[in-house]
């Protein structure tokens, strides 16, 4: 459940990023440009999560 949680709200942290201008990283030196791209670290982070939580309930239905 929890990891299901932390799943939703990655994805949910890792799409408002598109807000953002970049500042480190590659991405800062597109600028203005990097805003509306999501942040590609905070995206791997809520893909790796949300596959966790999948392949964790799954387990469950055994």
């Amino acid at each position: 459940m929890a990891l299901a949680r932390a799943a939703v709200v990655a994805r949910e942290q890792a799409d408002a990023t598109s807000f953002l201008q970049a500042r480190r990283g590659r991405a800062s030196y597109t600028g203005e440009r990097s805003i509306g791209s999501p942040d590609p670290g905070a995206v791997a982070v809520a893909v790796i999560l949300e596959r966790l939580s999948r392949e964790w309930a799954a387990r469950d239905d055994l």
